[in-house]
């Protein structure tokens, strides 16, 4: 184990003589059994100088009190021992372990549970043992012991017999030589006065004097220095002060008559933590006394104990003596606990200009009367400070004012009640008004110059500030010119201050423009104000403007017409304000909803308000015409197949105005007789309508009748199920109106029953055989 001695502060105490001698001490039996102390180390903490640094072993017990330096411990200093040690079987948290350091500060050869420090712990860190040699412990070599035990008394006591068994780990001894450095003795006192002598006395008080052991310097003894004692002996010892402490003074004054003709032992003697009853000499004298002084204050003429006064006024004292002493060659020295204006004088009479300061408090001015034989006469006088008004300062806001316009004043720093008044005159025979404002703050309109005071008033004790409110003139009020007092969002209004000036214009708009024209973007009311050179202002009427919201935007609806070249389209707008009709930039119509579109065109349209005339944000509406197919042109080939030129998508071939079938197939053969024409569609646009050209069947009726009367379809109309009876073998296709092929199958003689997925509507049948013209027929599906 390792103890380090940390020093953490230096103090100065008494120095105290040591015995000088080794006491004998014992030596216990110790068994390491692998715990012991490591090393020994004494640190100044301050320096972090090492005094001791002593490896050791484990050795049980052993004295190094031959072969370790012996190092200086100085009283009331506090050390620290950081004791790390060698454990080989200590667990943490398990059994505890003890560290006891001794050091024999009496010197009595025995360690006492008093001079144990001590530290319990169960882990493997080293302990801290704070250790402090007190000053009642004696100067001079003595003996410190530290104890590492493994069976430790966890509550001790930590006695010589505890100090001295024999047990479980290691004991090491060391020497240290605790020193004081004030241990030198003060001396007796010297030259007392009075000794051994017949003294004049007054009736109160006597100042005893005595000087240090070195004539002329105080005495440097901590923490009292010295005792006196006083007393007569009238056959037995009548003590009127025994031991008392005077501390670092040279002189006392006893608090108690002295009797004239008494005679009176004293002696002075030093004291220190070591000997309190050093031997000094007595001294003695013979008193005679006479009366003392017996002055009186008088305060403002009034000889009084006490006397009330207003805080921070001036007073006058004055002195007498009530007995009448000669005082002839005295002197005076005038005492107070308040600060003055001047400082006294100690002189007979005072300054008369005494200050007295804070209110609420009461002052003790005292005056020492000493004659020509040394004796004292004391008087004082208590004054106490009512608190006195105090109007402190008057704070405006702008010490000229516009008239009209109202002064603001706040009174600071005021302390009392408070009166308000005010005139037209700073001496005014009589104010125009009294009475009390608010107490603090005012609030008056200013017609003329005006002198504003405040009287603060405080248990009689007044006070007042004044201040001046000067009138300033109101400029010209300025007009305003302006064209309207209507406009539209987006646009703004004009308007013109009239003031002939001079001074500066201030519009009460957003910006609080200072220009002599605006241009209005809001509806508000606004005016102009017109300051003057002087500040005050003059505000224009009120001018109400009006900004009417900008109309919505007309929604454009397409009402009717195809998108193709030749046909129109009518447009339609809905707004609930006039619209206009643009095309590229020009008016194309005018307060009209709809318009008609005859071929590609981009339009724009806007509502214009009826009131106002606002307008809305354009509505925009685009279009292209499409293309239509050429007029289509038909060839015949017999007397009942047509075709047609191509490029469309279908055709639409009519019979007599009525709709006989449509499909994508050039081809054409007509079933019956009459006038057909045919129009071609590109899915979008329909072409003019061909040529009207006539249908002859006379020269093969026979074969169609007889194809004909083959066909029966049944039912009809179906939901998309149905039967086909046959005579002979046919070829079967479907279309939809739209020429959409449906469906294309050869049907067998006989009973055939068709299956169909189709929406309902009206679909278009075409029967073929070889050697015949086809033959048509209408399914309807529902």
């Amino acid at each position: 184990m390792t103890i380090i001695f940390k020093k953490l502060f230096p103090f100065f105490l008494f120095s105290l003589l040591g015995n000088g001698l080794q006491a004998q001490y014992c030596a216990p039996t110790m068994n390491c059994m692998g715990e012991h102390i490591s090393s020994v180390y004494l640190l100044e903490v301050t320096s972090l100088s090492a005094v001791i640094n002593n490896p050791s072993g484990c050795n049980g017990y052993i004295d190094y009190s031959t072969t370790v330096l012996i190092p200086d411990l100085q009283v009331v200093v506090p050390y620290l021992a950081e004791i790390p040690h060698t454990n080989n079987t200590i667990g943490v948290g398990t059994d505890v372990r003890a560290v006891v350091v001794w050091i024999d500060e009496d010197h009595s050869g025995t360690f006492d549970n008093i001079e144990a420090r001590f530290h319990l712990s169960t882990a493997l860190l080293a302990a801290e043992i704070p250790i402090t040699i007190p000053v009642t412990a004696l100067p001079g070599i003595t003996r410190m012991r530290i104890r590492y035990d493994v069976n430790t008394p966890l509550l001790g006591p930590w006695d010589d017999d505890f100090a001295c068994s024999n047990g479980d780990g290691e004991v090491e001894d060391y020497l240290v030589n605790i020193i004081n450095p004030l241990s030198t003795m003060p001396g007796c006192a010297q030259n007392p006065v009075p000794n051994d002598l017949a003294f004049d006395v007054c009736n109160t008080g006597s100042a005893l004097s005595f000087e240090a052991p070195d004539a002329g310097t105080l005495p440097l003894f901590d923490p009292t220095g010295y005792l006196i004692s006083l007393w007569t002996d009238n056959g037995s010892i009548n003590y009127l002060v025994q031991d008392s402490d005077i501390a670092d003074v040279l002189s006392f004054s006893p608090s108690f008559d002295l009797t004239s003709g008494e005679t009176y032992y004293w002696q002075v003697k030093p004291y220190n933590a070591v000997d309190t009853n050093k031997t000094c000499d007595v001294w003695s004298f013979t008193t005679s006394t006479k009366p003392n002084p017996t002055p009186d204050i008088s305060v403002d003429g009034i000889f009084a104990d006490s006397a009330t006064v207003c805080a921070e006024l001036s007073v006058q004292f004055n002195l007498i003596d009530v007995l009448g002493t000669d005082l002839t060659g005295a002197t005076y020295d005038w005492d107070g606990t308040e600060p003055t204006a001047t400082p006294l004088n100690d002189t007979l009479i005072p300054d008369p200009t005494f200050l007295l300061g804070t209110p609420d408090v009461t002052y003790t001015l005292t005056v020492n009367v000493t004659d020509d034989l040394g004796c004292i006469g004391k008087d004082s006088v208590k004054i106490t400070t009512k608190p006195r008004a105090t109007a402190g300062s008057i704070d405006v806001v702008a010490s000229k004012v516009c008239e009209n316009e109202s002064a603001e004043l706040t009174l600071n720093g005021f302390l009392g009640d408070v009166e308000w008044k005010y005139a037209n005159a700073a001496t005014p025979t009589n104010y125009l008004a009294t009475g009390d404002f608010d107490s603090t703050h005012i609030t008056m309109p200013i017609l003329q110059n005006t002198f504003y005071t405040a009287i603060v008033d405080l248990n009689g004790c007044a006070d007042s500030v004044t201040t001046l409110i000067e009138k300033k003139d109101l400029p010209f009020t300025p007009g305003v010119n302006f064209q309207d007092t209507v406009f539209c969002e987006g646009d703004s209004l004009f308007l013109q201050a009239i003031w002939p000036g001079p001074g500066d214009y201030l519009w009460n708009n957003d910006s609080a423009s200072t220009t002599e024209t605006i241009w209005v973007k809001e509806s508000g009311v606004y005016n102009v104000t017109g300051i003057g050179l002087n500040e005050c202002k003059a505000v224009s009427e009120d001018i109400t403007v009006l900004k009417i919201d900008k109309p919505n935007a007309p929604i454009i609806n397409e009402i009717s017409g195809t998108p193709c070249v030749g046909d129109s389209i009518v447009v339609d707008v809905t707004s609930n304000d006039v619209v206009q009709w643009f095309s590229n930039g020009l008016l194309i119509s005018n307060s009209d909803s709809t318009y008609t579109i005859f071929n590609s065109v981009d339009l724009a349209v806007i509502g214009i308000n009826a009131i106002a005339g606002c307008i809305s944000d354009s509505a925009y509406y685009s279009n292209n015409f499409e293309t239509a197919p050429n007029k289509p042109t038909v060839t015949q080939i017999n007397n009942s197949d047509y075709v047609v030129s191509g490029g469309a998508m279908t055709y639409s071939w009519y019979k007599d105005t009525t709709l006989v079938f449509v499909g994508s197939d050039t081809n054409f053969t007509a079933l019956e007789d009459g006038d057909y024409y045919v129009i071609a569609s590109n899915g979008l646009c329909e072409s003019e309508p061909s040529d009207v050209f006539q249908v002859n069947l006379a020269t093969n009726i026979g074969e169609n009748v007889l194809l004909i009367d083959l066909i029966n379809l049944y039912p009809n109309p179906n939901n998309g199920s149905f039967y086909v009876e046959l005579s002979q073998e046919v070829d079967l296709k479907i279309y939809d109106l739209n020429g959409r092929h449906i469906m294309a199958k050869q049907l067998l003689k006989g009973k055939n029953i068709i299956e169909l997925s189709i929406n309902p509507g009206t679909y278009i049948v075409e029967y073929s055989s070889v050697g015949s013209p086809r033959v048509f027929d209408r399914l309807i599906v529902y």
